[in-house]
């Protein structure tokens, strides 16, 4: 077939008036609603036409949209009438999926027809340049090229856009971090994407319509993880997973300097945003007094602690304590750990600390087991906090911050629902005075309320 296709050509080429390109011959129904024209993989030639370009369209209720409308005038008016040999219904849009001559040449014939044309932001920004070097121009036929010429587009794209034509949706996406060099336009209903020059099966020839082989390889991973069944190119004739193959190798070299070059390209512009700001009056840093640690409890003798802390109007705490004893020694690595338990020790109370089986104090209290906690006033030496057995070290921060009237400050909820234990008059079994709710947003009562008139088991 394709021999066949190429006799024609040097056929047409001979023939006088209008070149014809016989594109009936190069059409490629893709699905029942898109069908496309596939070019030559060969450079423009007078032979060919510079037929070396791939052209699709699509069929809505209300009319067709052209996707890149070829490389000269008589090209696009060649498919057109191919169009209207199957329905005569007009043209809506064409669609540039790049900036590059092949792709957008036929745009003046659409143009004359009533067709809006999207194009990306790079073709009008060059469009002067352009128009001045078309460089197919030398390297076609007189009558190939007659009445072609570069035309401005409707619609300069430079980001999405979304196209609805009665049930058809077309999605034109812009992935290029700078001026849109390509876009890509996708089919949801029929998810075919049309990738212009992203893909090609001769990657090194589209090279220069990308800014860099990096950002052209950060793209091509972006067009790998996009759900399509059926992806169309500007060159080649493969339109499955296999069309990927030679762009894919092409740029695995530069995808793996992509995590390299990464780190070094964003210190790169913070360095040149640096450069652009204006210099800024020096701002007067005022260094915050570091938070001194809170000290160690301060442990003295059973009748000294009574004396002082009937003058400071503080508590007296005593720990009763043991050799061997786990619970103790968990108790003891929890005021070392625990900095707010330590401040309203050393704050609030005069500490203690008795070995009951050394015999070395006597205390005015009896104690069954270890350890035992107990803070008392010292006047009427009445017992405001009791605590025994190996769950002492969990509930003493809680019990000793309700009696002088702290707010916890546990470091977790989960810590805090561990040691909450709300205060009950062991007489009448009352219930608790605050609930949970209260306790965790620390609107505690008065500290006369709090203190607590019969001591707890």
């Amino acid at each position: 077939m394709k021999k066949y296709f190429i006799l024609l050509l040097l056929i047409s080429t001979f023939s006088f008036g209008e070149f014809n390109y016989h594109l009936e011959l190069a059409s490629y129904q893709v699905t029942p609603d898109t069908k496309c024209f596939f070019g030559l993989q060969s450079e423009a030639t007078e032979i060919n036409g510079a037929n070396i370009i791939n052209t699709c369209y699509i069929t809505t209720t209300d009319g067709y949209v052209v996707i890149d409308s070829g490389p000269t005038y008589y090209y696009a008016k060649q498919a057109f009438s191919l169009m209207q040999q199957e329905k005569k219904l007009p043209i809506k849009y064409v669609i540039n999926t790049s900036s590059n001559e092949l792709n957008v040449l036929g745009n003046q014939f659409y143009k004359e027809h009533g067709a809006v044309v999207v194009a990306p932001k790079s073709y009008k920004s060059n469009f002067n340049r352009n128009s001045r070097d078309i460089s197919i121009k030398d390297k076609i036929s007189p009558d190939a090229f007659e009445n072609t010429s570069l035309t401005l587009p409707h619609i300069s794209l430079n980001r999405n856009k979304t196209i609805n034509l009665g049930s058809t949706t077309i999605e034109i996406k812009k992935i290029e971090s700078k001026e849109a060099r390509n876009l890509l336009v996708y089919l949801p209903k029929s998810r075919i994407l049309f990738a212009g020059n992203f893909i090609s099966q001769t990657p090194s020839s589209i090279k220069k319509e990308h800014y860099s082989n990096r950002e052209w390889a950060k793209n091509f991973k972006l067009i790998e993880k996009l759900s399509w069944r059926y992806i169309i190119p500007s060159h080649g004739v493969k339109i499955g997973k296999r069309a990927l193959a030679k762009t894919k190798a092409y740029l695995k070299p530069f995808q793996k300097r992509i995590k390299r070059a990464e780190p070094k390209t964003l210190l790169a512009k913070k360095e040149v945003i640096h450069k652009k700001r204006k210099p800024t009056p020096k701002k007067v840093i005022v260094k915050k007094e570091e938070k001194r640690p809170v000290p160690c409890v301060q442990y003295t003798n059973y009748q000294r602690a009574k004396k002082l802390a009937i003058k400071e109007h503080k508590y007296v705490l005593i720990k009763y304590q043991s050799e061997h004893c786990p619970p103790c020694i968990k108790l003891n690595k929890e005021i070392k750990r625990n900095e707010h338990l330590r401040e309203m020790i050393n704050n609030n109370t005069k500490a203690v600390k008795i070995n009951p089986y050394h015999g070395d104090q006597t205390t005015d209290f009896d104690m069954f087991a270890t350890p035992t906690v107990i803070v008392f006033e010292p006047e009427t030496k009445e017992i405001l906090i009791r605590l025994e057995g190996s769950q002492t070290f969990k509930k003493l921060e809680y019990k000793l911050s309700r009696l002088i009237n702290h707010s916890p400050k546990y470091s977790s909820k989960e810590n805090f629902l561990s040691h909450k234990e709300v205060y009950s008059h062991n007489s009448n079994n009352n219930p608790p005075l605050y609930s949970d709710e209260k306790l965790l947003s620390s609107s505690l009562l008065p500290l006369e309320q709090n203190i607590i008139r019969n001591p707890l088991p």
